[in-house]
Order: C-alpha cells, then structure tokens, then sequence
C-alpha cells in the first residue's frame, strides 16, 4: 500500500497592530547573557554594560507611563510596579521624598528594596557571590525610569544586595548632583558612557592588545636576530631603543655601565649613583652567595622612573636591564616591563654565549698550564703549545698558589664553589687585561703570572685578594708567592716555592718566598723528610702525648717562638689568658728540657716547626 501526504502551506496574518510586542523570557535565558557578556567583557565591565541595558527599559517604560493623565506621586510608585510585572523582582518597598523650591525641583530621595531580584539569583548561581552589589539592571532601570519622569538625571545605588551575600537588596536614588556633593561622583561616572562606547572601549582595547603583541613580536624578532648575527650588547642595546624609543641601561652587578642607548653617559653616572643609593644592600652583591632580590622594580629617581629587571644567566644574577620613562601610567608601565624582559632574555643569552666562549678559553689554557706543571710533554712541545693560546714561556714570571677555605655541606657544593672561584678569577684578570694562566688543584688555584715587576706583582695580587673577598665575603684566602724565574724550565721550582710560602702564610694574607730568606732555602730542600725525622727526635716527649694535646702545645710552641718569646703578643694569638700560657711554657721546657728563651735553641726549633708547618704536619688557621 502506498500513499502521498500533500503539504499544505498556512499563513496567520498578526494579531497586533500598531502595538510594540512582548517578548517572553526566562530569568535562566538573562542569567545565560549575563554568563556570556562576563567572557566576552570581564568581570569589571559588565556593570556599565547592564546598568544602560536597564536604564533603556526604564526610559521606555516612563515614556509610555507619562502617555497617562497619572501624577507624579502615581508615576513614581508606577516604576517599581512595571518592574515586578517584567519578572526582574518579585516584590518591593518603596519610598520616595521630593523637595520642590516653587516650581524648581530641589531634591529626590528614594530608598527601597528589592525582594526576590532575578539578577542577584542568577548572578549566585552562575558566577558564585560577588564581592560588591550585582543588581546592576535594575538600578538602570530605576535610574532611567525616574530621570525621564522628573526630567533630572537620577542614579541609583544600590548599599546591599543578596548576591553579594547580603540578607537584602536594599537601594537608594538621588539626583546625579547630589551624589557629587557627597564625593559619590564614581556612582555617576561609572554608568555614564552608553553600551555603545563600552563595546566601543572593548574594540578599542583589543586593537591596542593586538598592536602590542604585534610590536612584541617584531621587537623579539629583531632581538633575535642580533643574537644570530653574533651582536654585542651595545649593538643589541642600540637596535632595541630604535624600536621602543625608551633610554636602555644594561648595568653590572654592581650597577656601573655596560652599555646604554637614549642617554648620555653623564646623565647615567648621576642615575647610577642615585640607584645605588636607593636599592637594598644586598642587591649589588655576589649573585651566587644572595638569593634573587625581586623579578622587577620601579624605582624613582630625579626626572625618571627607573623599570628594572635582573639579568638571569643559569640561574644567577648576571647584572640588570634598565628601561627610563618619564611619565608615570600603570598600563603603561606594565607594558614598558614586557619590552624590558624580552630586553633581558635576549641580554641574558649574549651573556651566555660570550660566559661559554669565555669559559672554554680560559679552561682551554688551564689544562695547558697543568701539563706544564706535570712536564708531561717536551719543552719544545708545550713552547710550541703556547704560540697557539698567545703565550711565551721563556718571558719572567711569577708563581702563586692561592688557597681558600669555606664550609659547604655537600661535594656538590664544594664543586660548585671551586667553580665559582675559578670564574671570578677568570673575570678579575679579564678585567684587569693580563694574560695569565691558571688552574685548579684541589683547593688552590694556581697562577702563572708573567711580564710583571715585583711592585706590580705585589698591587695585583693586594687587588685580587680583595675582589675574592667582595665576591665571597665568608671565605678565608691566603696566597703564597714565589720568586721571579725566567723560563719554562723553571715553573715547576716556582711552584715549590709558592708552596712553601702559603703554608708559611699564616698571620699575613700574602706571603712572597723572597721574605723567607734562609728559612725559605732550607726548606726548599729535597730532604724535607729528613726535617721531619729530625723533629720528632727533638720533639719526641710532644710526640707521645694525645693527639689533641700535642697540636695544642705545637701552636703555643710555635707562636711563642716567632713572637720572639713575648708574651703579651703569643696570648693574643692563642686568645688565651696570661695565666694559662706561662703554664703551657713552663709545661713546654719541661718535656723538652730547654730554655726556650735562649735564642740558639729557640731557632733550631722554629725551624723544625715551620718545617713541619711545610710538611703539613702542624695546622695553625
């Protein structure tokens, strides 16, 4: 069986003519809008955006209301009743006072409640409870509504409101005037600019937001590709102010110069000195011993706002990007800070690559100079070696052994902080412009040191002494410095000089071989361990006590001596009292029987005890 349904068309003519329709709408459908307009516009727009969408019905409405022969009193009361009769409310408390000065409306105050507000429903259950009022058509509404009925700009504000969390939605209106006469302005302000300007100030925040990103964008472009093309940081310093037209700092650690853009250098000496001044500390000291002092700062200065940033290289401080704006603009400011970290990273990597270059030179030249002091190859070998890395060895030089002492927890500490001891050591003599030669030997970095006379031997080492101690403030160094030689053939009997000068290092921070006289030479004998078996004869009643009592009566023995028997400067240097050390003397000739004031035998044991001291068999810091 088969059958054909003919489709039959129908045509309902409308109803209602001449007469505005009514739309049906659910308070779910409003609170879906109301969802949506707080993604698309934020949070912090959506008042303005509602207030004018309520403040049009309202509008409407009186129009409509002021068609009728109603009074004032009929009209005011007419609002809140065609406002229950929408489904916004479900219920309300009004009242109203007006004050008329002859036939001048002088003031409108309105107070009220809303029961059961759609709006502060919707808003619970959608955006969860707000911090402030949400009712933001209704007192549109209101405010719309009693401005046309009045022809006097009204605003309503709402004090409480249940979405808010509040156990009602309590309001008031007044006219805009008023309000001002309170310091309430904003309530005007706030709602002033119609919905077409808010979507207008949405469109015009993203072009700007799209105009930055697109700025960014070339602008990291352009960073990049000076890093590819291998630019210094003054280059790069140079094409990033062409771009963001903003003075450009890069600073060191210490807040001086390494290069700048947009300023003149006497200008940046005066906002160094005032940033000095101004920053904490702790700022400009070493980047591995203090924590990151903060990721960004403004800083204010005669004529400028400083935005600065640290420079991170493998997670420290490197030094600091500096950007100088004159006008003060929060947006603005937050945008100065995104060109200045792009500024940083690519800053951040010229620094890498030159610390990486820099670094496998000089560890390059440090495994050189450990074959030299190995003698591993030939000396024509390590002369031609030398050619290579800049270096003549048959030139003067000089040998120190540097030793330094710090308390780490860990072996991976105690590795980290050698290198930071060998990369502080590269860059003072980087900066100081002297080609050296230097390695690492257990906690001693080893220098050669050629072409330089003994007073500038002596300034450079007094300089290198106190940058280590600026840069690790905790640590104990000490340097042992040799003779003058003159050829490779002679490295290695420097090196055994500097040795013998840095255990003898021990009241004085820089101790040269040269002021060891004949002490010196005969400890720079090949029959050392002859020394050592004369001491523990001469010393044998010391020997056979505890280890800990024979190291204490070692030390006083030996500061005695070199003090020259004076007792006065041996308490000091023991820090023990007057009493204690006179019993520690007399305890010491009576296990040696000897007068130890008597020089003969005061010198023959000095010189056993600093043999010892070479031997390091006798600890004395």
């Amino acid at each position: 069986m088969s059958f054909m349904i003919k489709e039959k068309s129908h045509r309902e003519e409308p109803h209602i003519i001449n007469e505005e329709r009514k739309l049906a709408s659910s308070t779910s459908a409003l609170g879906i809008l109301r969802e949506k307009l707080v993604e698309n516009l934020g949070i912090q727009r959506i008042d303005s955006f509602l207030f004018h969408y309520g403040y049009e019905m309202g509008v409407h409405d009186a129009k409509e209301a002021k068609k009728t022969d109603k009074t004032i009193e009929e009209l005011i009361i007419e609002g809140p009743k065609l406002h229950m009769k929408s489904g916004h409310i479900q219920g309300f408390e009004h009242k109203c006072q007006v004050e008329y000065d002859g036939d001048q409306l002088k003031s409108v105050t309105g107070k009220g409640t809303w029961i059961g507000s759609y709006e502060a429903y919707e808003h619970k259950k959608r955006l969860g409870i707000a911090d402030t009022p949400v009712c933001y058509t209704l007192l549109g509404y209101s405010s719309g509504f009693m401005s046309t009925i009045f022809e006097r700009e009204l605003i309503a504000r709402e004090l409480t409101c249940t979405g808010a969390g509040h156990a009602e939605c309590r309001w008031v209106i007044r006219l805009k005037e008023e309000w001002e006469q309170d310091a309430h302005e904003d309530i005007y302000n706030q709602h002033s600019s119609p919905i077409v300007q808010e979507l207008e100030y949405t469109y015009d925040q993203l072009f700007d937001q799209t105009n930055l990103v697109t700025k960014l964008s070339t602008f990291q472009n352009l960073l990049t590709k000076e890093i590819v093309d291998g630019s210094d940081l003054q280059t790069l310093t140079n094409r990033a102010y062409e771009i963001i037209k903003r003075p450009l700092i890069i600073d060191d650690l210490k807040l001086d110069p390494l290069s700048f853009a947009g300023i003149s250098e006497e200008r940046i000496k005066v906002i160094d000195a005032e940033s000095k001044q101004k920053l904490p500390g702790h700022v400009v000291k070493n980047r591995k011993r203090y924590a990151v002092p903060f990721r960004k700062k403004i800083m204010e200065l005669d004529g400028y706002l400083r935005c600065i940033v640290p420079v991170m290289v493998e997670n420290e401080i490197y030094g600091y990007c500096s950007l100088l704006i004159k006008e003060q603009k929060e947006q603005q400011t937050k945008e100065e800070f995104l060109f200045l970290e792009h500024f940083a990273n690519a800053v951040a990597l010229i620094l890498l690559n030159e610390k990486t270059r820099f670094d496998s030179y000089e560890r390059m030249k440090g495994n050189f100079f450990e074959q030299v002091l190995e003698n591993k190859s030939s000396t024509s070998e390590l002369l031609n070696k030398a050619k290579y890395i800049g270096f003549n060895l048959n030139k003067p030089f000089y040998i120190a052994v540097v030793e330094y002492v710090n308390d780490v927890d860990s072996i991976e500490e105690e590795f980290a902080f050698n290198e930071h001891i060998m990369e502080a050591t590269f860059q003072f003599f980087n900066k100081e412009r002297l080609a050296v030669l230097s390695t690492l030997r257990e906690t001693n970095v080893i220098l050669y040191l050629p072409d330089l006379t003994e007073r500038q031997i002596e300034n450079v080492l007094n300089k290198y002494l106190q940058h280590l101690s600026e840069e690790f403030p905790q640590t104990y160094v000490k340097i042992g410095l040799s003779q003058n030689g003159e050829g490779i053939v002679e490295i290695k009997d420097r090196y055994h000089e500097a040795t013998i000068a840095l255990r003898l290092a021990i009241k004085k921070a820089i101790v040269s071989y040269e002021t060891l006289g004949i002490v010196g030479l005969l400890l720079n004998t090949r029959h050392l361990d002859e020394f050592h078996v004369m001491a523990k004869k001469e010393l044998k009643e010391i020997y056979q006590l505890k280890e800990e009592k024979r190291a204490e009566l070692l030390k006083t023995l030996y500061y005695f001596l070199e003090n020259g028997g004076n007792l006065e400067r041996t308490k000091d240097d023991l820090a023990l009292s007057m009493s204690g050390l006179r019993h520690r003397i007399q305890r010491l000739e009576e296990l040696l029987d000897r007068d130890l004031r008597k020089p003969s035998e005061a010198h023959s044991l000095f010189l056993l005890l600093k043999a010892l001291v070479v031997l390091e068999e006798l600890a004395l810091t």
